[in-house]
């Protein structure tokens, strides 16, 4: 608390935090590694203060890093081989089921993996084939996991 920052260690299927008590969750690189993740942006949509908005930031499946990535999960590798990755479809099914509204994307990696990776902008929109998509979404009305 030296910084006022209070910590708490939890599962993001259960987070220890009122309702509507966020401005904005970041979920970067940890949707592919949680057991349950409708329960997560579901849990996330509970925490998140009306207006509030979720940023999910992952590997595109459907990318040439995805490739890499599940090609990495395949042979055992100690991070991936616990990782599930998703497409920016099956995501963006995910925030929809949740009630969530995708607003923006944003993308980025869409140089092919190499030895030799060079610094890339930003697209402040959805590029088909790019390694790392960022989603903004907002909370809406009932999700078809709430009906």
């Amino acid at each position: 608390m030296k910084r006022g920052i209070n910590v708490k260690k939890a599962k993001g299927e259960e987070l220890p935090f009122e309702d509507e008590s966020f401005g904005a969750v970041f979920l970067l690189f940890t949707l592919c590694f949680v057991k349950n993740p409708p329960k997560v942006l579901s849990e996330t949509k509970r925490v998140l203060s009306k207006g509030g908005g979720l940023i999910v930031g992952f590997i595109n499946r459907d990318s040439l890093w995805g490739q890499l990535y599940m090609k990495k999960k395949a042979e055992g590798h100690l991070i991936y081989r616990y990782a599930r990755f998703y497409s920016v479809d099956g995501v963006s099914t995910m925030l929809e089921k949740a009630a969530m509204k995708v607003e923006a994307y944003s993308s980025t990696l869409c140089q092919p993996p190499s030895e030799n990776p060079y610094k890339e902008a930003v697209h402040h929109e959805l590029v088909e084939g790019a390694g790392f998509v960022c989603i903004l979404a907002r909370k809406t009305g009932l999700g078809r996991q709430d009906e």
